[in-house]
């Protein structure tokens, strides 16, 4: 199924040298298990796909953010009523702290 093939991609995608899966990449970047992230940290990684080990030269490496790209990912959350448009903006106001690398 659909879902099948996202849960694999995102289990087996490299996020970084060394980093496959998004377990991986949440105790790598923000040093927290993938259930324990913020939602503006799972944004992030939603936000690097389909090109993170690009993005970890670009944003993490560097400590910065794609806000913009994180912010397309809330509201797509807000349009497909996962989440309140409120909780979105509190997320996307929040700061995104990474461990250094």
């Amino acid at each position: 199924t659909k879902d099948q093939i996202l849960q694999l991609y995102i289990n087996v995608v490299e996020f970084g040298p060394g980093t496959w899966g998004a377990s991986p990449a949440a105790e790598a970047m923000f040093m927290k298990q993938a259930q324990n992230l913020t939602l503006k940290e799972a944004a992030y990684l939603a936000s690097v796909l389909p090109a993170p080990t690009t993005s970890w030269n670009r944003y993490y490496l560097r400590g910065r953010t794609p806000q913009w790209r994180i912010g397309l990912i809330l509201d797509n959350m807000v349009d497909g009523r996962t989440i309140h448009a409120s909780v979105a903006q509190r997320a996307q106001q929040s700061p995104l702290r990474f461990v250094p690398p």
